[in-house]
């Protein structure tokens, strides 16, 4: 999987920076290249592997797995609704299907999609709080009768 295709491409970056080695002074350098191209897919790797399952750290693990299945599944359909937009494409998909995409792109779409999660959560919890304090009010007036 994208594990094996990430040491390979590991060796493909290593390689290509030893060849340009000439003496076995350059090799630090060579090395430090190295590191520094894949430094930040790494990172990203590594946070993926850590917060796959979540939208943000801050909700309590219930309501992360709610909003987790959620965005999935709407963007599962946004997707198959247009599917040339790239960024509707659930990440889970991405980093399954597409070898060629990087953690770091992988991690920058899971991040858009889990915003997205959450300004539709917040906007619904607003709205929706907004009407049942509207009908409360009314109600507690005497205006309306449940």
């Amino acid at each position: 999987g994208r594990g094996a295709n990430s040491a390979l491409e590991d060796v493909g970056l290593l390689l290509d920076e030893l060849e340009s080695v000439s003496s076995r002074e350059e090799i630090p350098a060579a090395l430090k290249r190295f590191s520094d191209k894949r430094v930040k897919d790494v990172h990203a790797a590594t946070e993926l592997s850590k917060q796959a399952f979540t939208i943000s750290k801050a909700l309590p693990s219930k309501l992360n797995l709610l909003l987790y299945t959620w965005t999935y599944l709407a963007f599962q359909k946004l997707h198959r609704l247009a599917p040339s937009i790239a960024t509707l494409k659930p990440w889970q998909w991405t980093v399954n299907q597409d070898s060629h995409v990087s953690y770091t792109q992988v991690v920058e779409s899971k991040s858009f999609q889990s915003n997205v999660a959450l300004f539709v959560a917040a906007l619904t919890f607003f709205v929706s709080g907004g009407m049942i304090a509207t009908i409360g009010s009314l109600c507690w007036n005497g205006l309306v009768s449940v």
